[in-house]
């Protein structure tokens, strides 16, 4: 819970684990790595399938 995190962590603790990051994959990318499955749709699909 969000009040553990705080209260363990303080607001930034709390900042860092628990809200919205964006994370973009720009070093593999530009190096010439592929994803099989680039999507979170995607994997989700493979592995209902």
């Amino acid at each position: 819970p969000a009040f553990a995190v705080k209260l363990l962590l303080g607001e930034m603790g709390k900042t860092l684990l628990l809200e919205s990051c964006e994370v973009k994959p720009d070093k593999l990318i530009k190096s010439g790595f592929h994803f099989s499955y680039p999507s979170i749709k995607s994997s989700l699909k493979n592995l209902y399938k």
